[in-house]
């Protein structure tokens, strides 16, 4: 029997054979179509309000509307910032609905008078009344020690790699909420003798099954749904957080809403292009989507927790990271009531100015998630081929992609060099570059890029003959109208591709070798 193009599971990291066409499967993204009625609000808020603003603003002075003073626990990171505003506020109404329509305008809002201003918990929920609602029930607390910045850590597959030597960043520690809030009161102050500071995320709702960790929550925060605009997928949770606690640089893969409780938080936002300033950890990568660079640190190095617990890996310096700095930005401060919309692929750092309450929900856009679209196509690979038909088809099905796209020039990249391919060569190659395990001596493996003989690509030229497999990648690729969500999708697409036909040892060097 003729055997036939293989199929990956979904969610499966390494399964490299299934009975039908090669597909993969992740999490998503939206097309970001601007909706005309929003972007002629966001224009008519006039000069003060565009989301760029002349070049070299520096970050605002902000006071709550009380009129107290409002102070940065974050300002080492500010100076890597070039923030040309804050982002536009838009007055809405309580009973008008805004997820569908704030997230086609493709670009960062504050909202308020939405139906989170007349939520009972803006005015009753505080320290007293969480302690009362959450009782003696203990919670999994983040413990951030010796350090006030939360970096966000999920099981991937480059964890397999013992070179990367991973390590969680951060440890947990069972605390009721009353303790919680005892600590937050000497938290970033000289009194805290502990150096610890404490995170917290917990699910009040999701679309995947019933678990609910704060029910009695619930009554205080209705209408929940109004942040969701596609049932198919959506998370909402709550957050609590030490003042000073701050939120690693990173970006989402789906349409964010942030809505503030109780205290405030500053929000620095920057858009999908300022992504080679960045140095993001690569998809594959238990950080992915957040930088690897340390911006709070007084010198520029790695947020990689190693090389601060020394004897590890070497340490990063400021060499490491030649485009960091000068990050195009926009920002804001969340008063309890104010909504933010985060689009996907926006990179975002959180600062929580004092002891913070907040709400949010992630969802899918309108129109449906167009990465999991992009990661069910059939990929023009079968599954007897062997390593070097596999990289040889890769190479032409990644690179006629690209050809497809408009080029982008990638700061201090050769000319001509595709933007996908350096971005990625940027990621992969910092990463490793100051491994204890030298290359080659650890799972990692190189792989041959040459293409063979006509005979060995005579199967390659007959599979990319049966189906046009690149406009399809490329019309799915071209749902995102940003170019460089665009591109920064591709690039996760690339990784996942290559993982999954290659072998996770081999991603490195086809990236860095072959790309």
């Amino acid at each position: 029997m003729q055997k036939k193009s293989p199929k990956p599971p979904a969610n499966q990291t390494n399964a490299k054979s299934a009975p039908t066409s090669k597909k993969l499967f992740g999490s998503g993204l939206i097309a970001v179509a601007f909706f005309v009625g929003l972007v002629a609000i966001y224009v008519s808020l006039g000069p003060s309000m565009t989301l760029f603003r002349s070049a070299g603003v520096k970050s605002a002075s902000y006071t709550t509307s009380k009129g107290a003073p409002i102070p940065d626990h974050d300002r080492f990171s500010l100076r890597h910032y070039n923030i040309q505003g804050k982002v536009p506020v838009i007055l809405w109404e309580p009973t008008k609905p805004f997820a569908k329509e704030v997230i086609r305008l493709g670009k960062p809002v504050v909202l308020r008078n939405t139906f989170v201003s007349q939520w009972p918990a803006i005015k009753r929920l505080n320290e007293a009344t969480l302690i009362q609602r959450s009782g003696d029930k203990l919670f999994d607390f983040k413990i951030l020690q010796n350090d006030k910045i939360f970096v966000y850590s999920q099981p991937k597959q480059l964890d397999q790699l013992p070179e990367l030597n991973f390590r969680e960043p951060f440890n947990l520690t069972y605390k009721t909420v009353k303790q919680f809030w005892e600590h937050s009161k000497t938290a970033d102050t000289p009194n805290n003798d502990q150096k610890s500071w404490l995170y917290f995320t917990g699910c009040l709702e999701r679309s995947e099954d019933e678990l609910k960790e704060f029910p009695a929550l619930l009554n205080e925060l209705p209408n929940l749904r109004g942040f969701i605009a596609n049932d198919k997928f959506f998370a909402t949770n709550l957050w609590l957080g030490s003042r000073g606690v701050t939120a690693q640089t990173h970006y989402d893969q789906a349409p964010n809403f942030a809505a503030q409780v109780y205290g405030h938080k500053r929000w620095i936002l920057s858009p999908p292009s300022e992504a080679p300033k960045m140095y993001g950890y690569p998809w594959l990568h238990p950080f992915r989507s957040q930088s690897q660079v340390d911006f709070a640190s007084p010198s520029v190095r790695s947020i990689d927790y190693r090389a601060r617990k020394g004897g590890i890996v070497a340490p990063t310096t400021g060499d490491d990271f030649p485009l960091f700095g000068n990050i195009t930005a926009v920002e804001a401060l969340m008063e309890p009531g104010d909504v933010l919309y985060i689009p996907p692929l926006w990179y975002h750092r959180v600062v929580t100015e004092d002891a913070s309450i907040a709400i949010n929900s992630w969802t899918d856009p309108p129109e449906g998630d167009p990465f999991a679209r992009l990661t069910k196509l059939p990929i023009p690979a079968e599954e007897d081929w062997n390593q070097q038909q596999l990289t040889a088809s890769l190479l032409r099905f990644f690179r006629e992609i690209s050809r497809r796209f408009p080029h982008l020039d990638f700061p201090g990249a050769p000319a001509n060099t595709e933007w996908t391919f350096a971005l990625l060569k940027q990621q992969y190659s910092t990463l490793w570059k100051n491994n204890i395990i030298p290359f080659g001596e650890g799972m990692s493996k190189k792989i041959s890029c040459t293409l063979g003989d006509e005979k060995l690509l005579e199967p390659i030229q007959a599979k990319f003959g049966s189906r046009d497999y690149i406009s399809e990648v490329v019309a799915a690729l071209e749902s995102y109208q940003d170019i460089h969500t665009q591109r920064l999708e591709f690039a996760a697409y690339i990784e996942k591709v290559t993982e999954f036909l290659l072998g996770v040892e081999h991603v490195y060097s086809f990236i860095v070798d072959c790309l």
